[in-house]
């Protein structure tokens, strides 16, 4: 594997993570990602390019607006170098081919709608519409993430994906309805395993599902167990009275499980297919 690719695809990462977080900064805000031209958030000073350089611009200026000392958020910083990380793990995992293509599309997809589902608490339809598009690609040409393993994908593989991701949301959703009588699962949830579940096919769907679903419980019950001790630690205020209810975005999970199933749901299954044996 050579050095100078991974090099280039680190940059790479830099410049598009810089680009995601005009996405994540915009899109839920319902303005153009293209115009104006980037500005500071605060004294809404228009930047120079010296300004928009990945990571060094923010490190120059010690992390503070040229002109107003405003401070910018680390996140900014984060988001450049979690993509470039995961840009160069990808590519370390599929390596120079077509394939390359799609898994950095989708990888760039989840890490913009992670961001903005923690923000918002929504996915927005923006966003699973270019998935979307990018995904049908992925079927007509047969060109996905999950073929790069050698898994046998064609259009019938990537409609029984997608109709895996949606339809134990769906199903979570209705019964959380008539139950509780309040929304289980969020439709931009169901959306975007649609999307991943035509990028990744059928097997790679579900493992993206369970894996999702653990790591969502785990978080879940460390966030109630937290919850509770501190309710227990301010009884004075009547907290238990108040309940409430935290919503807990889910999107980012599945962003997650869908990520790490790209990359090795293969080994992965491999695994529990020896563990059985």
């Amino acid at each position: 594997m050579e050095p100078i690719f991974l090099i280039i695809t680190f940059i790479l990462g830099l410049m598009v993570g810089s680009f995601l977080n005009v996405c994540i900064y915009r899109i839920p805000t319902g303005l153009s990602i293209v115009i104006p031209p980037s500005r500071c958030s605060s004294c809404n000073t228009q930047l120079k390019p010296l300004d928009l350089v990945p990571i060094f611009s923010w490190l120059f200026l010690l992390g503070k607006c040229r002109h107003c000392k405003v401070k910018i958020s680390i996140r900014y910083l984060l988001v450049e170098l979690l993509t470039g990380g995961l840009y160069v793990l990808v590519y370390c995992m599929v390596g120079l081919s077509l394939y390359l293509i799609p898994a950095l599309i989708l990888t760039s997809l989840l890490i913009a709608i992670t961001f903005i589902d923690i923000d918002t608490q929504t996915i927005p339809n923006g966003l699973v519409i270019f998935g979307l598009i990018c995904a049908l690609i992925c079927v007509f040409t047969a060109i996905a993430p999950a073929a790069n393993d050698g898994y046998w994908y064609n259009a019938l593989d990537a409609l029984y994906g997608a109709l895996v991701g949606f339809a134990p949301l769906f199903i979570v959703n209705v019964v959380a309805k008539l139950i509780l009588k309040r929304d289980g699962m969020g439709g931009g949830d169901m959306k975007l395993m649609i999307v991943v579940g035509l990028f990744l096919g059928l097997q790679q769907t579900i493992i993206a599902l369970i894996l999702a679903i653990y790591m969502g419980g785990i978080v879940g019950a460390i966030i109630l167990l937290v919850s509770r001790y501190k309710s227990r630690k301010d009884t004075e205020n009547d907290n238990e009275d108040k309940k409430p209810g935290h919503y807990m975005p889910f999107g980012p999970f599945l962003a997650l499980g869908s990520f790490i199933s790209m990359l090795f749901g293969a080994g992965i299954l491999q695994w529990y297919i020896n563990l059985l044996s």
